[in-house]
């Protein structure tokens, strides 16, 4: 939804019956179409809108690409080059948007005009955006903090002794990982561990964590749920 259009994708008439191949704005009083964006090569169904835009990926396997639509026009804001590899998630703030993919290689693309500015490997949970800057878990041990817009490490640091379950959860002051030896909490600005929680996950997806109004729910081995309060 923006403003007073619904905005989702589609398929093309005459085009192929499972992946949408354009993007539509349709006004939601009375289901007149405002602007239809033909996309060059079908759509992966991960998409975003932020800033006014809407940001969609275009595949041409191996290979997918980041493109940006004005939500008011349906106009092309930007594309970006073509990368190697299959979306994963997208994440948009106004400095960069990250694009990650199933081989856990993040891209940070300008959201104006399309270009790389930087990229990292090994990034195995989607990016957590907060405060200004980017948490990453690298390698699927290492809370890395950087700067969206260069990339640039606020906390050089070394690997945990445990696998990082999930991408990190940020509230103001903390941010918490959660992995095989339980929740870590640590100061957000500075990396300072503030402290454990032994918390044992449920395998199964439904037991995976989330974080609302900074508490933080989560399905343990015992199937109960359990709430920790993050400071």
């Amino acid at each position: 939804m923006s403003g007073h259009d619904v905005l989702g994708l589609g398929v093309m008439p005459g085009g192929a019956e499972r992946e949408p191949d354009c993007v539509a704005a349709i006004h939601e009083e009375d289901g007149t179409g405002r602007w239809l964006y033909p996309a060059t090569a079908p759509l992966f169904p991960v998409w975003r809108v932020a800033d006014r835009a809407v940001y969609a990926i275009e595949m041409r396997p191996p290979d997918a690409r980041l493109i940006a639509i004005d939500t008011a026009t349906g106009d092309t804001r930007c594309r970006s080059g073509w990368f190697t590899g299959t979306p994963a998630d997208l994440v948009v703030t106004d400095a960069a948007a990250f694009l990650r993919t199933t081989d856990h290689h993040l891209y940070a693309v300008d959201p104006g005009d399309g270009r790389v500015l930087w990229d990292r490997p090994g990034i195995t949970r989607s990016p957590t955006v907060a405060n200004g800057r980017v948490f990453l878990v690298e390698n699927a041990r290492r809370l890395a903090v950087v700067e969206p817009a260069s990339g640039e490490d606020r906390w050089p640091g070394k690997p945990g002794k445990g696998v990082l379950l999930a991408g990190p959860f940020v509230t103001d002051r903390t941010v918490c990982t959660v992995g095989h030896d339980g929740l870590t909490a640590r100061n957000a600005e500075t990396g300072r561990v503030i402290a454990r929680h032994a918390m044992s996950l449920n395998p199964d997806c439904r037991g995976v964590p989330a974080l609302v109004d900074g508490v933080l729910y989560f399905t343990n081995g015992r199937r109960e749920v359990e709430a920790v309060a993050l400071g």
